[in-house]
């Protein structure tokens, strides 16, 4: 009591004390209590260590990667070296200088010689560039015809089609050195062993030295970057979503997620034409991406693929389908090795998908973490379906590449990868409950999803898949400004409306607009009352369900009260006068948005239209429709 003598005097009663000690510990115990259960240790820079440790280790993994890869180079090299110098003379002689060892530009055959047709694709414009790989093979193109390349001339003679070596002298510890690496001359029971090889899964591909070479590369070289994007396409009979698909994923970067990417475009086909005009296109929406190093694109060469007749048929599938199947299996091997030493982190696509904003530093910070944590992972998958957003190691990628190499003409791919994981982590002595409790270490699931397929229509002919991931969420499908649109009487004219998705509703906000088959001479018109200024308008066509639903040929124009063709200031065309008054400013571009400024010398507008000029195969969706007033005039 003596402790509590100094706070409280003697002649305080004894109740009046315990009621005091009872408030002095509130006193204490309340800031104390709030401070312990509300404060937490600053762990942020711990953590920023703990995940550039987790990088680190991707990058040496990486690194080990591409190692044992020239290692691998460096053996073959020897062994045929070895060869060489057993089957060269006991004792050369110095060349004579037709025979020296030179390094020379040589003009290749005249541009008017064809070549067959299972020779490479043309090369792409000339600042493309072909990137050397490894994997399947280094994907280096020839050069075109007419063009110039150094070549190595060993000053060999060519007798019976063959090139008979004419090495510079060495001496004989070099020569012995090389024989012993490469195992050459010794007998059978010392001889090195010859390990299985994509030739025994692709054994057509021995009477085609070119078929492990890319036939075409639109590249800027780009390599070491974290996160690399396959997209693999092919040529769709209805429709194509690969336009859209890369626009979504471009514009769901930001600056520097853009530095530290690279997304390839595979594109499974060998019709010339139709490669080309592929990589036209991309090269035409994605001129920065493209001369940045962030978009490439990739083709295979035709003798790549086996002959349809040596395939089996397989789980009681139709030749059609098998053919199907065992293509993108191959596809899909082929655009992994490509990519496995340009980056750190591999995500498999697909060419009809649509991604969250920031999915880059999410599936990247995500994988750090499962590192950094001593988590063990072979998959991680960012969506549900097939094999979309699935995630791997760049250097773990030759597990799968060997395995699709070796089953692809027994299973789909996405069951191949599935078996695979199987394989790695199932045992046989155990149930199926232990089998999917282990399989949940190596797949891992990560929700909600970051991709979402929005595809109909099937590569496969005649297949039609409307297939969702529910952990997606959903995707806005339209974008209202109906707050800020000047009001109008509209009408659709002969064009008709699907079910609910009328222009007026979609011009209320309240929806999009979704009209039929668009044709010729169809007009969708935005009559104002009264009549405005305007100072810009915005028409987005197609949404993310139905990207290829868009408005094509069609163009914006405009009537005013009262005008005057005349040339503009800067001595550009005017704008198109029509007979019936109104005035073209504008038409929708081939991603599907028609956009400009409205120049103030239109004075009031009574009315905007969009006309179409052309029949269309596709429905037309107007997911957008903003008409911004001038508010200044």
């Amino acid at each position: 009591m003596a402790f509590i003598g100094w706070y409280l005097p003697p002649m305080v009663p004894l109740r009046f004390r315990r009621h005091g000690l009872l408030l002095l510990f509130l006193i204490i115990l309340v800031p104390c209590s709030v401070l312990i259960l509300f404060s937490s240790p600053d762990l942020s820079s711990e953590q920023v260590l703990v995940e550039q440790l987790a990088e680190l280790q991707l990058r040496l993994m990486h690194l080990e990667y591409l190692h044992r890869t020239q290692q691998e180079e460096v053996q073959i090299l020897t062994a045929y070296l070895g060869q060489v110098l057993l089957s060269s003379p006991k004792h050369p002689t110095s060349p004579s200088p037709k025979q020296s060892l030179s390094l020379s530009p040589t003009r290749h055959q005249s541009q008017s010689s064809q070549p067959p047709h299972s020779a490479h694709l043309s090369a792409p414009p000339p600042r493309s560039t072909t990137q050397p790989s490894v994997g399947l093979a280094a994907p280096i193109a020839p050069p075109p015809a007419g063009s110039f390349s150094l070549s190595v001339n060993f000053g060999g003679n060519i007798s019976d089609g063959r090139i008979i070596p004419m090495l510079p002298p060495i001496s004989p510890q070099l020569k012995s050195l090389l024989i012993n690496m490469s195992g050459h001359g010794l007998p059978a029971s010392q001889a090195p062993l010859h390990l299985p090889s994509v030739y025994n899964f692709l054994p057509h591909l021995l009477d085609e030295p070119l078929g492990l070479r890319p036939a075409f590369t639109l590249s800027g070289g780009r390599t070491g970057v974290s996160v690399v994007l396959g997209v693999p396409t092919v040529k769709r009979e209805v429709q194509s979503y690969l336009l859209a698909t890369l626009k979504n994923l471009v514009e769901g970067m930001n600056k520097e997620e853009e530095d530290d990417a690279l997304i390839v475009v595979f594109i499974g086909e060998t019709d010339r034409e139709y490669v080309l005009q592929v990589a036209k296109d991309i090269e035409t929406q994605f001129p920065k991406q493209v001369t940045s190093g962030l978009l490439e694109v990739v083709a295979p060469s035709p003798s790549y693929y086996p002959p349809a007749s040596s395939l089996r048929e397989t789980l009681g599938d139709p030749p059609e389908r098998v053919a199907w199947r065992a293509k993108q299996s191959l596809d899909f091997a082929f655009l992994m090795s490509y990519c496995s030493p340009r980056g750190r982190l591999y995500v498999q696509l697909e060419d009809d998908v649509l991604a969250r904003p920031g999915y880059v530093t999410i599936m990247k910070e995500f994988a750090l973490v499962r590192l950094a944590t001593r988590q063990p992972w072979f998959v991680i998958e960012f969506c549900q379906l097939g094999f979309i957003g699935k995630m791997f190691k760049g250097a773990e990628l030759p597990w799968l590449i060997q395995f699709f190499l070796m089953f692809y003409n027994d299973k789909p791919v996405d069951w191949l990868l599935e078996h695979l994981i199987h394989t790695k982590i199932c045992r046989l002595d155990k149930d199926p409950k232990f089998c999917k409790k282990a399989r949940q270490l190596l797949w891992v699931h990560y929700k909600p999803s970051l991709f979402q397929h929005i595809g109909t229509h099937s590569s496969l002919k005649g297949k039609v898949q409307k297939l969702k991931d529910r952990h997606f969420g959903k995707v806005p499908l339209f974008f209202p400004h109906a707050s800020e649109n000047p009001p109008a009487a509209i009408n659709g004219g002969r064009m008709k409306a699907y079910r609910r998705y009328t222009l007026a509703r979609a011009y209320a906000g309240e929806t999009f607009f979704w009209g039929l088959l668009p044709q010729p001479g169809d007009t969708l018109t935005f009559k104002f009352t009264p009549p405005v200024q305007l100072k810009r308008f915005l028409f987005r066509s197609g949404n993310a369900e139905h990207p290829s639903d868009r408005f094509y040929n069609t163009t914006i124009e405009l009537l005013p009260l009262s005008y005057t063709v005349t040339a503009s200031s800067s001595g550009s065309a005017a704008p198109t006068l029509e007979d019936d008054g109104y005035v073209t400013v504008g038409k929708f571009d081939s991603m599907g948005i028609a956009e400009g400024n409205v120049s103030k010398s239109f004075g009031p507008l009574q009315a905007l239209r969009l006309k179409v000029h052309s029949e269309s195969d596709n429905w037309a969706i107007l997911s957008e429709i903003f008409l911004e007033p001038d508010v200044e005039s």
